[in-house]
């Protein structure tokens, strides 16, 4: 069997390295090849592949989630640059994979990381109650990839002008750019044990003893970005009140400078 994960990588090395003509080409190709083999209801998978080139199966579920979140990104990034109507068309099927993951668990701050319709859901997976999706809870690390890809694709919107006033950009602020920043808010840390009870508890309080610089620098940093992005999508000042508030009055410029010094 053959194995996929990196399947991205032959689209920005073509984008990097062939003429225009070509580079178009294989673009189209490869999206072609994405549609049939690596989407599911909208989320982007990786599969296992027999010796005909056939899917036999996923080789992971559980970066469903973040590996959907980066391709919406790109593809609004493809639309800004070509104008495209399929770019935006694939932009808001992930889009609507996303708000599914949000909503399905039932826990505002608490999304998904993959989920299935139809028959022949997975075994152990939760479902909903009306016993026609399959949702695949994630564990804090896969979590933590799957946020930071929404961060990454609110910023794409909001850089090709779709995070605010539109339905794409309405997606990402009600399902996941408010929701998880009261979390952060009320809980004094990230997604404090990510909603999850058997998960230790996760703090960034620059407090804290023992925890090395370069570990809680990036914490620190993607907390102050998306409150800065909710305000940003919101026109709410009070959430970059609050980013200020974290860079100023909790010692978090000092994390992220001190951590630029080591």
């Amino acid at each position: 069997m053959r194995k996929t994960s990196l399947f991205l990588l032959p689209l920005f090395v073509a984008t990097l390295t062939l003429p225009a003509a070509e580079t178009r080409a294989r673009v189209d190709a490869f999206e072609k090849n994405i549609a049939r083999d690596y989407t599911r209801d909208g989320l982007l998978t990786e599969g296992v592949f027999n010796a005909e080139g056939r899917r036999a199966g996923d080789l992971s579920c559980g970066r469903n989630a973040m590996l959907t979140a980066f391709y919406a990104a790109a593809e609004a990034y493809r639309f800004k640059a070509t104008g495209e109507a399929a770019a935006r068309a694939k932009l808001q099927q992930n889009l609507a994979a996303l708000a599914t993951l949000a909503r399905v668990t039932g826990v505002p701050h608490l999304p998904a990381v993959s989920f299935r319709r139809g028959a022949n859901l997975p075994a152990g997976w939760p479902r909903t109650p009306d016993g026609n999706t399959a949702w695949l809870p994630g564990s804090a690390k896969e979590l933590r990839s799957f946020l930071l890809a929404v961060l990454f694709a609110g910023t794409a919107l909001d850089e090709c002008g779709l995070l605010l006033d539109s339905d794409e950009g309405r997606i990402l602020v009600d399902g996941y750019l408010l929701p998880v920043a009261h979390e952060m808010k009320e809980s004094g840390g990230l997604l404090r044990n990510l909603g999850r009870k058997e998960l230790p508890e996760v703090s960034f309080s620059p407090l804290m003893k023992g925890i090395p610089l370069p570990l809680l620098a990036p914490q620190a940093l993607f907390q102050v970005a998306w409150f800065g992005l909710t305000a940003r999508a919101t026109g709410d000042p009070a959430w970059r009140d609050y980013a200020d508030e974290l860079l100023e009055k909790k010692g978090f410029g000092r994390i992220i400078v001190d951590n630029r010094r080591l």
